[in-house]
């Protein structure tokens, strides 16, 4: 994967096949520490034991289509260059939770790629999912779902939604983006 925002598309994809209805993504990034937590989490079937004990495994999947699962080994391994780790646990009531943290202060950290038009589409394409997206640095955050879009009245469906959406997280992403830490790899 060449950045972050396709490791997000790969894990959610993988989190609607699971039927997940609610999916939270959520970014937490901290100068002090020069870290990136990047947390996924779902509503979906979820995985037993034995799989998430599996799931890291490049040879494993749960999907019978194929005989390989590279998402999160591939994730694993550009957490894992940065001096960071991966996490896999099943929620308190259902589905499972990705934890990803990546050093920022590490050359090999990815870039984040297009976040804004990541999420748009995801909520865009998929209106009958409940996303809820997040982002934080320090103090300072934005928040987005669509659940509190669908409760102003703003209709997502609409084709002109895509490209206003994205502006509006871009936007709401570059204020916070002048906050982090100048010797940070993100961009």
């Amino acid at each position: 994967m060449r950045d972050l925002a396709s490791h997000i598309i790969d894990l959610i994809q993988n989190s609607i096949r699971a039927k997940a209805n609610t999916i939270e993504v959520s970014f937490t990034e901290s100068n002090q520490q020069n870290e990136l937590k990047i947390v996924i989490s779902d509503n979906g079937e979820g995985m037993s034991a034995e799989d998430i004990t599996n799931a890291t495994d490049p040879f494993f999947t749960t999907r019978t289509t194929q005989k390989a699962g590279l998402g999160l080994s591939l994730m694993q391994m550009s957490c894992e260059q940065t001096g960071g780790s991966i996490s896999l646990r099943l929620n308190a009531t259902k589905g499972l939770q990705i934890e990803a943290i990546y050093k920022t202060d590490s050359p090999d950290c990815l870039p984040l790629g297009d976040l804004s038009g990541t999420m748009s589409l995801l909520f865009f394409a998929n209106p009958s999912i409940n996303f809820e997206f997040s982002y934080s640095i320090e103090k300072s955050s934005f928040e987005i779902s669509t659940k509190l879009l669908q409760q102003k009245g703003i209709n997502i469906k609409l084709p002109n939604m895509y490209s206003a959406l994205s502006e509006y997280i871009e936007t709401n992403l570059n204020e916070l983006f002048v906050t982090r830490k100048e010797n940070s790899y993100l961009c």
